[in-house]
């Protein structure tokens, strides 16, 4: 990353600050969008990967300096930078740069991975010295089994943060597991959405926990969101969750379907605005149980029924609208599609 293109970015998310933009993860931002007038944030901006694109007008860019123009900041190049025709540095000091990597040690990569240390160590990973900076050698080994050239993790973040020896010729990681799917006679990749179907999958995961991590997925229609879910759900079994296209009021009261360390999944859930079952779906998800009291006729009239249903209960909803019930958006993590719609081939392909 350049010293213009890093002060681009710095100079975007003040801006996105100053427009009332909210920021859901590093880098990832909602904000009012520029193309169109607008009160309520339905515009994803990815700082780091230089990404635009609105739920609300469709409006997509992929170019920094034309998110940062679209955002009024300027991006004219200050003297002595590299891009256009500023003064470059010496060609010595670019060759001391390069030779110079931030270094990235195994414990850093593991914790920003959220990987176990020993996990990253099976897979071949180890902490070296390179070029006078701590790094990770990445094992590559091929099919049968046979060790190729490895790669280098010389920083976390920026361009240039992976290396490989002169020479080397770049191969795809995991060849060695080709036998094993040889042998299952099936293997499973995902294209296109990658990051959502992982975020949802350890959703699922998270049932099992005592307090399961809720996804919120938003696109405009027809994206592949829902798609993305259902293909997902594929890796569980269907008593690990209970999914649906619409419910009355009071369904999740009655119901008999078990709740206990499930998942509930509301496909197309288009606002969930006030209402009996927003409130109920609140419960469950804060208490992790339900317990509705409720009056009933009998063979002696009227009398109370206490309802409980018992969790802990995670929730999967997928929306077109930007934004559900302020409390019960508190309660999920929102996954936004990245995908426009005009670039749609699939969202996740297995």
């Amino acid at each position: 990353m350049t010293d213009w293109q890093q002060h681009v970015r710095e100079a975007l998310q003040q801006s996105l600050v100053v427009r009332g933009g909210e920021l859901q993860s590093d880098g990832e931002w909602l904000a009012p969008c520029p193309f169109h007038k607008e009160t309520s944030g339905s515009c994803y901006v990815d700082v780091q990967r230089s990404l635009l694109h609105c739920f609300g007008c469709g409006k997509g860019l992929r170019s920094l300096s034309k998110i940062a123009q679209a955002f009024g900041i300027g991006t004219s190049v200050p003297k002595g930078s590299r891009r256009g025709g500023g003064k470059a540095p010496e060609p010595v000091q670019r060759s001391q740069q390069a030779q110079r990597p931030q270094g990235c040690t195994l414990t850093e990569y593991a914790e920003a991975k959220r990987l176990p240390v020993d996990f990253l160590a099976d897979l071949g990973c180890s902490e070296i010295s390179y070029c006078g900076a701590r790094a990770i050698r990445i094992a590559y080994y091929d099919v049968d089994g046979t060790e190729l050239p490895p790669r280098f993790r010389v920083a976390l973040h920026g361009v240039g943060k992976l290396r490989s020896k002169k020479g080397s010729r770049a191969k795809i990681y995991g060849l060695w597991r080709l036998n094993e799917a040889q042998r299952a006679s099936y293997a499973i990749w995902v294209e296109g959405e990658e990051r959502a179907a992982k975020l949802v999958y350890l959703c699922m995961t998270s049932r099992l926990l005592d307090r399961p991590v809720s996804p919120l997925m938003k696109a405009q229609s027809s994206t592949g969101k829902n798609y993305v879910v259902e293909q997902t759900l594929r890796f569980f079994p269907t008593s690990a969750y209970y999914a649906l296209t619409a419910m009355s009021e009071r369904a999740l009261a009655y119901s008999t379907e078990p709740l206990a360390h499930r998942m509930l999944v509301l496909y197309e859930a288009v606002g969930l605005h006030e209402g009996f079952a927003t409130y109920l779906i609140r419960s469950l998800l804060s208490e992790g149980r339900l317990r509705y009291e409720t009056v009933e006729k009998g063979p002696d009239g009227l009398a109370p029924r206490l309802i409980e249903r018992e969790g802990p209960t995670g929730l999967i909803i997928t929306t077109t609208a930007f934004r559900i019930h302020p409390e019960n958006e508190t309660r999920h993590i929102s996954i936004p599609s990245t995908i426009p719609q005009n670039r749609l081939d699939g969202s996740c392909t297995p």
